[in-house]
């Protein structure tokens, strides 16, 4: 069934010829017929063979009947109301992508144009052509870049103020939830069919999912990399790996690199005024003056290393060894990351230089360092790929954040450490790290989300809702959207492999910045995927960071017992329901 607001007032015939010169072939075709998204999930898991373990696991939906008069049923306009439907849309793309995307949205809408099964358009569809009740859908579109979206400060001020878009892309879904700005998605949801909904990955809808509701469709994905100044590598004489490493090849890395920059930063013996040929009261040069390496250091932060390599360890953690509303930091996974990281903690330069002092950085001030030459590695989001393939003052490499391994790496970094370390010209070489042996499609992988949204106050709200379901998980729309603007660093939450094929695969940074496509792996990862909460949880990553981020807990004396860190999850807890309120 058609809406009232695609139905147009020319004849069918006369629509028929004049689009027969467009560039797609139109034809009259029946809506797909809609399924419950609970039975089309069904299908997805007998087909795909997904494991039904708790952290792939979908909550189960309502029956449509509940949510909306019928799977069929299409938001419909007033007969007698000759006014167009009006969406005010924020997202990341242009206005002229925005018109392109609704007439592709009305002719397909409409029947007007068809698509085969198991064929893609979008990323040839162009603008122009006939379009079937061109007046009956018209869009505002507001524009927002990919940090406004992913950070949602401005769509809370908007919703603060009530002028918040009908339909919206943004990565926090939480403050907005709080502020009660945002639609239920759930009906929507609940009419898609099988192939629809096998399309999602899974993990990306449990983090939309709270109180038996769907806040919003998976739309964008980041993950952590680490990043490798090769310049400064190489003159360390670093053999640096192509592949993704464990944890324990990191520690080896970070072990040899600040033993080796230890070596390089041993000061000479100071000179006698004779031996610097100076008389007098002239000074004498200080040697620390001329040596470079004394203020460079291995790693400018390790503090992000927490946020994943417990879950990367421990099936039954989250992101940030927080899982279904609670905290674990009293794992053991978590324990030895941190006894982990403290060992690595030590020197990593001069006995004067500690990564506790690092431990005061923000990731600002983290970036600068790496910038400016003075560490090797710098743990990153894959959103800012595109800045660092553009700047030129260090070259870098983007590797996969380390995974596995605890317990050989924990062995390495707590073992014996030499009293003295080789002189400059004795300096050692790093052997290239073995890629890790974990089986790619077992191997678990952190995403940070965003998601397309519907306004609580929109006078549209199931039109809204199929919009910004088409916008984020409809593969043409996808493909029409990637025609005019490349989203680097980002990662499409969606299966189709047409989408991550022209998406992930015309990034620039994503082969400038890494001998191989470093990002085209993550769609194998989807399968294994784990979200960062943020998204749905106000102030997660504030109270990450003063909690199991906070510089204290890197300090030696500071506990690692199950006792203490059971205290310090029921700190956090807290602190998570302040954010709330």
């Amino acid at each position: 069934m058609k809406t009232k607001c695609l139905q147009s007032s020319r004849p069918r015939e006369a629509q028929a010829a004049a689009y027969s010169s467009a560039r797609f072939e139109a034809g009259v075709g029946a809506c797909l017929s809609m399924r419950l998204l609970a039975v089309a999930l069904t299908l997805v898991f007998l087909l795909s063979g997904c494991s039904p373990a708790p952290i792939d696991r979908f909550p189960t939906l309502p029956t449509a009947s509940t949510l909306m008069p019928s799977p069929t049923t299409r938001p419909t306009v007033n007969p007698e109301d000759p006014e167009p439907a009006v969406l005010r849309v924020a997202g990341p793309f242009t206005a002229e992508a925005a018109e392109a995307l609704r007439q592709l949205y009305l002719n397909l809408e409409s029947g007007m144009l068809v698509r085969k099964d198991g064929e893609t358009i979008g990323d040839r569809f162009k603008p122009g052509g006939v379009v079937p009740d061109d007046d009956s859908l018209q869009i505002r579109f507001e524009p927002v870049t990919m940090e406004q979206m992913m950070d949602g400060g401005i769509y809370r001020a908007m919703a603060e103020s009530g002028t918040l878009p009908d339909v919206f892309a943004t990565g926090d879904v939480g403050s907005l939830l709080k502020l009660g700005a945002i639609a239920d998605m759930t009906p929507v949801l609940a009419g898609i069919d099988s192939k629809a909904a096998s399309r999602m990955p899974v993990f990306a809808m449990d983090a939309l999912h709270q109180d038996d509701r769907y806040w919003g469709v998976p739309y964008l994905a980041t993950v952590p990399l680490l990043l490798v100044n090769t310049g400064l590598a190489s003159q360390l004489q670093a053999a640096l790996p192509t592949n993704r490493m464990s944890i324990a090849d990191m520690t080896d890395l970070l072990i040899r690199t600040r033993q080796t920059l230890q070596s390089l930063s041993l000061p000479d013996p100071t000179p006698t005024p004779e031996q610097s040929g100076q008389t007098g009261d002239d000074p004498i040069p200080s040697p620390a003056a001329d040596n470079p390496y004394l203020s460079v250091s291995a790693i400018a932060d390790l503090r992000p290393f927490l946020t994943v390599w417990p879950s990367s360890v421990d099936d039954s953690l989250g992101y940030a060894a927080y899982q279904n509303g609670v905290f674990r930091f009293e794992s053991g996974a978590v324990a030895n990351s941190l006894k982990l990281l403290r060992a690595l903690d030590r020197p990593q330069m001069t006995p004067a230089e500690s990564m506790a002092k690092a431990g005061l950085l923000d990731m600002s001030e983290a970036r600068s360092l790496f910038r400016n030459q003075k560490t090797v590695f710098l743990s990153e989001d894959s959103c800012r790929l595109q800045e660092w393939s553009l700047q030129s003052q260090v070259q870098v490499r983007a590797l996969d954040m380390p995974i596995g391994n605890l317990s050989e790496a924990l062995k390495q970094a707590t073992g014996t450490w030499p009293a003295s370390f080789p002189t400059p010209t004795a300096v050692p070489t790093m052997p290239v790290p073995s890629p890790s042996a974990t089986d790619e499609p077992e191997t678990r992988q952190a995403f940070t989300l965003s998601a397309y949204c519907v306004s609580a106050t929109t006078a549209h709200p199931e039109l809204a809702g199929q919009l910004a379901y088409f916008l984020a998980q409809d593969p043409d729309a996808l493909l029409l959207q990637n025609q005019y603007v490349r989203y680097e660093g980002f990662l499409p939450l969606s299966h189709d492999t047409d989408v991550w094929d022209n998406l992930v695969g015309s990034q620039s940074s994503n082969t400038i910045l890494s001998p191989q496509p470093i990002l085209s792996p993550y769609l194998v990862r989807l399968r294994r995927g784990y979200a960062n909460p943020s998204i749905l949880v106000p102030g997660f990553r504030q109270v990450i960071e003063g909690t199991l981020q906070s510089p204290e807990r890197f300090q030696p004396g500071a506990s690692t017992s199950a006792t203490v860190l059971a205290a310090l999850s029921k700190t956090a807890l807290e602190r998570l329901k302040e954010a709330r309120k």
